[in-house]
């Protein structure tokens, strides 16, 4: 019986593919806008703190190329216990973490860099800033950023086995091994 060299190139291709000898990379990437279309129905968020309740009204998603990171400038309400509502804004910074089981992109280790909100003092809003701080990284490790999409053949392949995400061309890239 006579086998091809064509077959066997492909059976040794495959072969050191299946031992780990041999891996490919493939890339799924992502647009702010992409994300802000998944991030946009679960606001608004409220959460009670202690102190005040908070309400982030509103998210516009930045990638941070040089950073490597999520920038998030976002609209708040807050209203301290007995007080009238005041709108306050906010910029923060973040990481991405990938859950394969859920095949969802979370932001992770957020670092409010600036807050501010009409009325209040630099120092109760700095006080507040922990606060918000602690809510937003609770909050949104349980609400996905990006969820991949099933029916997407691409996402699908990255749904399993992620190496690394990263910030790149004004993109989030997600990166598999194959």
């Amino acid at each position: 019986m006579k086998i091809g060299f064509r077959r066997l190139g492909y059976g040794a291709v495959l072969m050191l593919i299946m031992n780990g000898a041999m891996s490919f990379e493939y890339q799924v990437a992502f647009t702010a806008e992409q994300i802000q279309a998944h991030v946009n129905p679960q606001l608004p968020v409220k959460q009670n703190a202690w102190v005040a309740d908070v309400t982030l009204e509103e998210a516009n998603i930045e990638l941070l190329e040089t950073k490597d990171k999520l920038g998030i400038a976002g609209e708040v309400t807050v209203q301290a216990v007995g007080d009238i509502p005041r709108e306050g804004r906010l910029y923060l910074e973040s990481g991405v973490r990938y859950d394969p089981k859920q095949g969802a992109f979370f932001l992770q280790d957020m670092a409010i860099t600036e807050w501010e909100v009409d009325g209040v003092s630099v120092s109760l809003t700095g006080q507040l800033a922990p606060l918000l701080g602690q809510m937003l990284n609770q909050v949104f490790a349980t609400h996905p950023i990006y969820t991949l999409d099933d029916k997407d053949v691409n996402q699908q392949l990255v749904k399993g086995s992620l190496k690394s995400i990263r910030i790149e061309k004004g993109q989030l890239v997600a990166v598999m091994e194959l």
